[in-house]
Formats: C-alpha cells, sequence, structure tokens
C-alpha cells in the first residue's frame, strides 16, 4: 500500500456503498484515507460524494451517516415537483437538483461539515471531481477554488433524471456520461501511484417484452449505464479494486439488509486485494 498515493473512485449510485465497505477496510489498514493519499483523491458521481467526504477528513462512521441520507433514490428527487413534459423536454431533465442540494447539505451539517461555503481547495488533500462538460464534449476535472457544492452538483447530475447543470456558460452532467474511467484522467506520470475502487453494475440488458414495464427512470438510467459498462469493458486497468453486487441497479430500493451486505462485500473484496499485495 506504501505505493499508493492518489485514490479514485468512480460512480455507481447506491452501490457506492461497495466503496464505503471497501475503505472500511482500507482506513483499518492504514489509519485515516486522507493522511494516506497526499497526491489527491478523484471522485466521479458517488464517488465525488464519497471523495469530498474524505478529503475534508471524514471518517468511514462519518461517511455512513451521510450515506443513510443519500441511499434511497427517492430522497433525493422531489416527485411533488416532477416538471411537466414540456418543461421536460425544455430543460432536458425529469428535476431540478435542489432537493439534492439540500439533502447535501443538511447530510454533510450532520457530522459538522458545513459545505456551504466550502471550495475543493479548502481540504486537506487535492480534490479532483469529475464532470461530463457536453458542450466541449470532454470530460471535466473540477478543482481548486471551484466552491464543492457546484463540483459535486455537475459531478452526480444523471441525464435525463436531473436537469443539466450551467457553469460559465457550459452545461455539465454526471461525471460517468463521458467517462467513469477515472484512470485515465490521471496524469501517466501518475498512474503507477493510482488505487482504484470501481463499481462494477449487473450487465444491463433491455428486453422488447420487458420495455412497456420499466418506469421512465428506471429505463433512462439503464441507457446510461449500458453506456457504461461498455466502456469499462474496453478500460481495464492494473491496481484497481472491482466492487460487484449482483442485485439492482444504481436507482433502486435497497433495504437494511442488503446495504449491510454491500458494505460486507467491498470489505471482504478489499480484504482481498490487500492479501494479494502483500503476498
Amino acid at each position: 500500500m506504501e505505493s499508493f498515493k492518489i485514490l479514485v473512485l468512480s460512480g455507481g449510485g447506491i452501490k457506492g456503498l461497495l466503496q464505503i465497505g471497501a475503505l472500511e477496510e482500507l482506513e483499518n489498514e492504514i489509519g485515516p484515507i486522507h493522511k494516506h493519499f497526499t497526491k489527491g483523491i478523484y471522485g466521479c458521481s458517488v464517488g465525488s460524494l464519497i471523495a469530498v467526504s474524505l478529503g475534508f477528513g471524514l471518517n468511514i462512521t462519518q461517511i455512513k451517516k451521510i450515506s443513510n441520507n443519500l441511499s434511497n433514490f427517492n430522497n433525493v428527487i422531489d416527485l411533488e415537483k416532477m416538471s411537466s413534459i414540456s418543461s421536460i423536454l425544455t430543460k432536458k431533465g425529469i428535476f431540478t437538483m435542489d432537493k439534492f442540494e439540500k439533502v447535501l447539505i443538511d447530510s454533510f451539517m450532520s457530522v459538522g461539515l458545513n459545505i456551504k461555503d466550502k471550495r475543493l481547495c479548502d481540504a486537506f488533500v487535492p480534490l479532483f471531481i469529475n464532470s461530463s462538460n457536453l458542450s466541449k464534449g470532454t470530460p471535466t476535472l473540477f478543482t481548486g477554488n471551484v466552491p464543492v457544492l457546484q463540483a459535486l452538483k455537475a459531478s452526480c447530475c444523471i441525464p435525463f433524471i436531473f436537469q443539466p447543470q450551467i457553469i460559465n456558460d457550459n452545461i455539465y452532467v454526471d461525471g460517468g456520461f463521458i467517462t467513469n474511467i477515472l484512470m485515465s484522467l490521471v496524469p501517466k506520470e501518475d498512474r503507477d501511484s493510482v488505487l482504484g475502487l470501481t463499481i462494477i453494475h449487473t450487465k444491463e440488458k433491455i428486453k422488447a417484452h420487458r420495455i412497456e414495464k420499466l418506469s421512465p427512470m428506471d429505463f433512462l438510467y439503464r441507457l446510461y449505464k449500458i453506456s457504461c459498462l461498455y466502456e469499462h469493458s474496453k478500460n481495464p486497468y492494473k491496481n484497481n479494486i472491482n466492487l460487484f453486487y449482483d442485485k439492482g441497479t444504481g436507482i433502486s430500493e435497497f433495504n437494511d439488509k442488503e446495504k449491510e451486505e454491500m458494505i460486507l462485500v467491498g470489505k471482504t473484496l478489499c480484504r482481498s486485494f490487500l492479501t494479494q499485495c502483500t503476498n
């Protein structure tokens, strides 16, 4: 583990609990995460939430508390304020991110961190938050003086479900839309020092006989994940812990037992990786 100084955390929705489990095992092994990965922490989508938490020195117990508020997709959308069809067509998304922002602020505040007035450069280690810039057709890494809330919303803006974020006349959606492979965004000379925690989803398939039974949100999310899965299959890289849980999707509703299972699976897969590193 001594050679790893950069941590990259992929997207994966509620299955980010797998990463929390893996990080808990890492924390038991090496101590506070931010004191080990001193060259930077990269995050995409749910990985950006965890990256910010780690970057500001939160421990796994505190991150679990934050995740409890965010581990149900319905908690971060306002069904009563669902946009009309005409508004969806105009705004290019079903929901604003207003409720998501409020839940984020309240969740971090519950562990003593006020992110409303924080910038990424305020963290203890360099933070790099990935979002997809649709205006330029490229991934963007927010860092430095960028407000934490702005970066998180841009990174977590699931296409079609949330209305795109407009920052300095550029349009941003979820980082995983263009790439969930953060290794490719790390400078080449630093890649040997990277440890990746990548959430691997179940293979998404949309069958003709089931399409009418899929909710619009589930259909849109499956389209998005098909793209992510294909990209991952074409871009394997070393020093990566693949985290896999075979139930549901990143926006599924999981019960408490399943959430605990995901954390345990993450711990187990991380322990297996650490054991191989020491052999």
